[in-house]
């Protein structure tokens, strides 16, 4: 009876084992050293471009991540995401990697802190991706103190698990690992992508349809490898800027009392980093109505902005693709330019304006400039630019061209200006200014004193109001991707202030504050739609059909539309990284827990047949003992 009373009060305290694990497990966690809060982090995350030219594919086709991540040097890469350092990316490596089956990559980029070693191997790198298709996800994010130290552990798990003892076999059963994911959207082609071009001109009173005209034209995206990382601040964020500070000033001198010998129209055009097809949208779009076939023929110059944040030494250049003649407007610009230039200089600098002549290559589908665009249509143009050449400022096309990568994730004291200086760029305003109020009142003509002394009065543009356009152009990327305007309807031509992204809708109410008559205007990307060889060859064939009725650009290479399909998916995300062990822990651990689940079962089963054989020993050694 007794140990009958004995097995009872086991039974009951098995009862209660699970209560027990309960309460250990809850202060086990409460008592762990390691913070759960750090299991989960998030970095963020910038996708490769991806497009399609010419019947090739280019850039990243995938854009859903959602693997193990490794690092370069581990060995294999199935399935596998690779996190890698800018120094160790190259076409080659991400080649290789994936032969090797590898699921994904994310590059670490540094953040405002670029040596020139890093500088050179990126503009190498960036060029390089444009020209090549890979088939998993590409992404890239800015170097942290937390990515870091992930980097640094992955790197040492896998030199540890390369070695050839048991630490080694211990090392890969204990090691703790990271899974990257992404929950990014389907890439998708942008089937309807709209260029907005926003003109802005004088009240109808001071605009007369008589006088000669001049348009200030500049291209507001920018362009790179990483769509969401264009910020494009010196080409063409400082460009816009001027313009805008021209427009500005002038607004304040063109009114009833002062006539003016030419009209000015100004200009923000779409898809400059697409060879300028905002530009060619607009001039097709004015050759096909009355209205504008009439502006044309009172069109004596157009003025291209680019590229004005960063001077040469205190030099700026007269980028034409025809020498301007004596006597015309081409030639007194310059003239005018030149002595404005002196009239406001940079300190401790030898202002000059260089005249930089260029032929078009019709045969060349790419053109330098945006005037060249102009040019085709017979146009007299220019390009006003700090740059010698087109590729002398090796950051024209790459995502270094301001935000984050060259400020830092924070911005730097002034934003995401990269290396644009709102010095330059309100003292650029100034010049271009001071030439074009000299040549649209003929200053110089009635009053040959005002040589010595400048027009435009210093204060009229300063650091500070360059500096907040700046500020605004630098708010966000600008690539033509992220600032296409789909719209349900197929007009050309737009006002609604409801439409558009903001940036756009933005600058078109700042250039209505000054400016009482301001339209935008929206224009197909594509006449076309085209996907895949067939339809593209298609596209060719419908061209060569039509060349016969189209003008004299049309016909050669640099006039043709370019063939791109941009997709979608390429917006700034977020790339979540979780802590975890490793395959071969959690079978280790599935295997304890069976073999202690399988223990408990057996003593819960069998427990009772040996408290029995015990009560048969007890009466059996009492029994003896009586005996």
């Amino acid at each position: 009876m007794w140990f009958s009373d004995e097995y009872a009060a086991i039974s009951n305290a098995f009862n209660f084992v699970p209560y027990y694990l309960f309460l250990l497990l809850s202060l086990a966690i409460l008592i762990s050293p390691i913070d759960p809060t750090k299991a989960a982090q998030d970095f963020a995350a910038y996708r490769l471009t991806q497009f399609d030219a010419l019947n090739a594919e280019y850039g990243s086709r995938s854009s859903i991540l959602s693997c193990d991540i490794q690092t370069l040097s581990s060995r294999p890469y199935a399935r596998k995401c690779v996190l890698m350092k800018l120094a160790d990316a190259s076409v080659y490596s991400l080649r290789k990697a994936i032969e090797n089956n590898a699921g994904g990559f994310v590059i670490m980029l540094p953040s405002g802190d670029w040596d020139d070693a890093s500088l050179s191997h990126w503009l190498i790198l960036e060029s390089a991706l444009l020209e090549e298709e890979f088939e998993v996800p590409v992404y890239f994010t800015t170097n942290s103190d937390e990515l870091e130290l992930m980097y640094e552990k992955l790197k040492n798990i896998s030199v540890d698990i390369d070695k050839n003892n048991g630490q080694g076999l211990l090392d890969t059963v204990f090691s703790t690992g990271y899974r990257a994911y992404i929950d990014a959207p389907i890439a998708l082609p942008m089937r309807k992508i709209e260029l907005v071009n926003i003109e802005g001109k004088f009240s109808s009173g001071i605009f007369d349809s008589k006088k000669p005209t001049i348009i200030l034209t500049a291209h507001y995206d920018a362009g790179g490898a990483i769509p969401s990382l264009a910020y494009g601040a010196n080409s063409n964020g400082a460009g816009v800027a001027v313009l805008l500070e021209v427009a500005r000033i002038l607004s304040q001198l063109m009114d009833s009392k002062n006539s003016s010998k030419y009209n000015v129209m100004f200009l923000l055009t779409g898809g400059g980093k697409v060879n300028y097809l905002g530009s060619k949208r607009w001039l097709e779009m004015m050759y096909e109505d009355i209205s504008g076939i009439a502006l044309f023929d009172t069109v004596e110059q157009v003025i291209n902005l680019e590229g004005l944040g960063v001077n040469e030494g205190d030099h700026l250049f007269f980028h034409v693709s025809r020498l301007p003649k004596e006597g015309t407007l081409s030639h007194r610009l310059l003239t005018s330019l030149e002595l404005a230039s002196k009239l406001h200089p940079l300190e401790y600098s030898e202002p000059s304006v260089e005249v930089v002549h260029k032929k078009i290559n019709l045969n060349q589908y790419e053109l330098a400039w945006e005037h060249e665009r102009f040019a085709l249509y017979r146009i007299p143009t220019a390009t006003i630019s700090a740059w010698s050449s087109p590729i002398s400022y090796n950051l024209r096309n790459s995502v270094l061209d301001g935000g984050p990568l060259h400020s830092g994730s924070q911005g730097g004291p002034h934003g995401f200006w990269g290396p644009v200086q709102p010095e330059v760029v309100a003292r650029n305003a100034k010049v271009i200014t001071e030439a074009l109020a000299r040549l649209i009142f003929d200053i110089s003509a009635a009053e040959p004193t005002a040589l010595e002394s400048p027009f435009i009065e210093p204060s009229w543009s300063t650091n500070s109001s360059a500096a907040a356009l700046m500020d605004l152009l630098t708010l966000q990327p600008r690539s033509t991707q992220l600032l296409s305007m789909p719209s349900s309807r197929s007009g050309s031509k737009v006002s609604s202030l409801s439409t558009g992204s903001g940036l756009i809708n933005t600058l078109e109410q700042y250039m209505r504050s000054f400016l009482p008559e301001v339209r935008l205007t929206k224009h197909q990307f594509a006449k076309r739609f085209t996907t895949g060889k067939q339809d593209s060859k298609s596209f060719q064939q419908q061209q060569q059909e039509t060349a016969s009725t189209t003008s004299m650009p049309t016909l050669s290479a640099a006039g043709k539309d370019p063939e791109v399909v941009f997709y979608s998916g390429v917006a700034p995300g977020k790339i979540i990284v979780y802590r975890l062990k490793s395959s071969v822990f959690d079978l280790v651990v599935a295997f304890f827990i069976g073999s202690y689940l399988y223990c408990l079962h057996m003593i819960f089963e069998v427990g009772h047949l040996c408290i029995h054989l015990s009560q048969l020993f007890w009466l059996f050694a009492t029994s003896l003992f009586v005996l």
